[in-house]
């Protein structure tokens, strides 16, 4: 099970079409002001492989396209999943992205420089 730190004006959760705890609530707790919400995986959840994406912003919205290329016919690919997100948890997905990415790359430095 994960969780994940809300920003405290976000909209609240709702458990619509989510599968539930053992007891049936799906528990909300405060932390220094900020809501946490509890994530469940579904057990038959799917890992896509995506080779190339497009972006598109909106005034509302940013859309991100994630599809494969193609090897015949060349320069081709298919798009297979879109996303839409608010701009404000497109700007969030980015910070946390750029984040996770840069402590990773200095872990995989310093273990590099450990050799």
């Amino acid at each position: 099970m994960a969780s994940i730190k809300l920003p405290p004006n976000a909209p609240k959760p709702t458990d619509e079409g989510q599968k539930k705890p053992e007891g049936g609530a799906m528990p909300e707790t405060k932390d220094a002001g900020e809501t946490r919400l509890q994530i469940m995986l579904a057990q038959d959840l799917d890992y896509l492989y995506r080779d190339m994406f497009n972006v598109h912003v909106g005034l509302d919205e940013v859309i991100l396209e994630f599809g494969n290329l193609h090897r015949v016919p060349e320069h081709s690919a298919t798009i297979s999943n879109r996303i839409v997100l608010s701009v404000r948890n497109a700007v969030r997905l980015q910070q946390v992205l750029g984040k996770v990415i840069l402590e990773a790359q200095e872990k995989g430095q310093a273990a590099a420089q450990k050799k």
